[in-house]
C-alpha cells in the first residue's frame, strides 16, 4: 500500500514518537553497547538526544543542526511518526551571533545512559567514530548524517530517500560533503549506495559500522 508524508521540520510533539523509532531500530546493532532497548530509561535517553536536536535547530546554534520528519498525511493512522533525519553541517566557521552548542548551557542536558549499558564500548566507539569521520572528511566542509530512522511498516516506500534528499540538497547547495556511518543492516549499505555514496569501509571495535561519504 502506498504512503503520503510531508517531510517538515520536527516538534516537541514529535519526541516520543522518534525515541520510539530511535531504540527500535538501534536494539540489534548496538545490543553490546544497550542491552535493553525498550526500558524507561532508553525511551528518556533517546527522547533527549532528540531534544537536544531540536533546540540546536530552533536556537540556530553552531555547528547548524537540522531534524526533519516525515508524517504521515492519513490524520487517522496509528503510527504517524514515518521517520526522522538529523544532520548537521560541520568544518564550517561559526556564524556571527550563534552559541556554541558544546558550552554548558546552551543546549539541555542528555538523560543519563541505560543504568545496563556498556559505558566504555559507548566511549570506545565514539572515539573511533570521530576518528572515521575525520579520516574521511579530511576537514572539508560536511553535513554529517548521525541518524536516518525510518518506521518498519514504512520502509521500502520513499522515506528513507525523501528524509536523505533533504540533507543531500543541503549539502549540495554549499558544496559539502555528506558523512554518514551506516549500521550493519542488509538493507542499509545498498540503500545508501543506491542515493550515490562511496563506501570507506568498516570501523568499531564492539559494533561495527561502515564509514559512508557522498559528494557531488
Amino acid at each position: 500500500m502506498a504512503v503520503t508524508f510531508d517531510v517538515v521540520p520536527a516538534t516537541q510533539a514529535d519526541l516520543a514518537a522518534g525515541a520510539r523509532l530511535m531504540a527500535a531500530s538501534f536494539a540489534e546493532p548496538m545490543l553490546p553497547i544497550f542491552h535493553d532497548s525498550t526500558s524507561e530509561s532508553m525511551m528518556a535517553y533517546r527522547a533527549s538526544q532528540l531534544q537536544r536536536f531540536l533546540v540546536a535547530q530552533a536556537q540556530g546554534t553552531h555547528p547548524p543542526t537540522r531534524f526533519l520528519v516525515a508524517r504521515d498525511r492519513d490524520a487517522h493512522a496509528d503510527e504517524p511518526l514515518l521517520g526522522l533525519v538529523v544532520w548537521q553541517v560541520l568544518h564550517e566557521p561559526q556564524v556571527e551571533g550563534s552559541q556554541d552548542s558544546e558550552k554548558g548551557g546552551v543546549l539541555p542536558k542528555t538523560a543519563p545512559m541505560p543504568h545496563d549499558s556498556d559505558e566504555e564500548a559507548f566511549a570506545a566507539l565514539k572515539r573511533e567514530a570521530q576518528a572515521a569521520l575525520d579520516r574521511c572528511t579530511q576537514g572539508r566542509p560536511v553535513c554529517y548524517v548521525p541518524y536516518l530512522i525510518v518506521a518498519p511498516h514504512a520502509q521500502r516506500r520513499g522515506v528513507g530517500a525523501a528524509l536523505m534528499a533533504r540533507a543531500l540538497a543541503h549539502a549540495k547547495e554549499g558544496g559539502r560533503l555528506c558523512y554518514l556511518d551506516a549500521a550493519p543492516t542488509p538493507s542499509a549499505e545498498p540503500f545508501y549506495r543506491k542515493l550515490g555514496f562511496v563506501a570507506h569501509g568498516w570501523f568499531g571495535s564492539t559494533v561495527q559500522l561502515l564509514a559512508m561519504t557522498w559528494e557531488m
